[in-house]
């Protein structure tokens, strides 16, 4: 271990800290000052392609900002027949789009790591949502038979006061960070160890023991970052730009290793995050039908995509 390794290492990981921390920052400043403002003028197209109620339509706005919320508006819209039990599961499936694109705004520092393929992968999970929610929309409109539809508010259903930019500065900082300190506990320790691992070429070593069925599609350094990917995804995207420096690895396998990592941490994040919060508010046999159909249609849309690239 020489002292060039360690210096190169250090700076790597400054470049981590300065890199996150930027975009970070950014993403932070752009949801809480213009994303609602923006997003709002799409929802009267929204509601027309679906024929959905002013209610679905508020509570879409509303998802930008807290999707328990605009959930629970559905759900006792729904409990006082003002709509189906059909829209209420539309506008719920519908709901997930927002919350995606907020998610991507929150990791939108993963671009100065990867470049292009950072902006790919941001990009390919906003469509999914995207491609989702306009299949939901049609299937509304098509089957539904609400006639009123004639949505002009541009309200949520939270009551949201204007931001000033010391309000708006001072919860960026803090959520850069709160993102900091996660990167400290969790992906630093995670990057060190595979330097290491590639250091002395063990890396190197399991490629021989990995079968080959499997090395036809993913070598070991895709692997690593699958691996990786299933903690979080600063620590994938790290070890990703440094292989693709170090080991040639391309744009192309390094964005099949994120979205085999994005399927694989599904089933927890399904456990810990999606049914705790649906259940919270629908019923059992309602939450049941919002999950299966979200993370469904997503597990597809990944599989076609990795098999596509492939």
């Amino acid at each position: 271990m020489s002292f060039d390794w360690i210096f190169k290492l250090i700076i790597s990981i400054f470049y981590l800290f300065l890199a996150t921390g930027i975009g970070c920052f950014l993403g932070a400043i752009l949801e809480y000052k213009n994303w609602l403002k923006f997003s709002s003028f799409l929802t009267k197209p929204l509601v027309k392609l679906g024929n959905l109620s002013e209610v679905s339509g508020t509570a879409f706005i509303t998802a930008f900002v807290s999707g328990n919320a605009a959930n629970s508006a559905i759900a006792s819209a729904y409990k006082e027949n003002q709509i189906s039990r059909r829209e209420m599961i539309v506008s719920a499936i519908i709901n997930t789009f927002p919350r995606k694109v907020n998610s991507m705004m929150r990791v939108i520092y993963i671009i100065p790591l990867l470049g292009k393929i950072g902006l790919f992968y941001i990009l390919i999970q906003i469509g999914i949502g995207a491609i989702r929610t306009i299949l939901v929309l049609f299937y509304n409109r098509i089957y539904s038979d609400n006639k009123s539809n004639n949505f002009t508010s541009q309200d949520t259903l939270l009551e949201i006061k204007p931001d000033t930019w010391g309000w708006i500065l001072k919860k960026s900082y803090s959520r850069t960070l709160k993102l900091w300190g996660q990167i400290a506990k969790i992906s630093i320790p995670i990057y060190i160890l595979v330097k290491l691992l590639d250091l002395y070429k063990i890396l190197e070593l399991t490629q021989t023991y990995i079968p080959e069925f499997i090395t036809n599609y993913c070598n070991a350094d895709m692997i690593t970052i699958i691996f990786a990917r299933c903690a979080n995804l600063i620590s994938a995207c790290k070890i990703s730009s440094s292989f693709m420096i170090e080991h040639d690895l391309s744009s192309t396998q390094i964005l099949i290793a994120l979205l085999i990592g994005n399927i694989f941490t599904m089933p927890l994040r399904v456990l810990r995050r999606n049914i705790p919060a649906t259940l919270g508010i629908f019923d059992k046999k309602d939450c049941l039908i919002i999950v299966i159909i979200t993370q469904l249609f997503r597990l597809i849309a990944n599989l076609i995509i990795i098999f596509y690239l492939v």
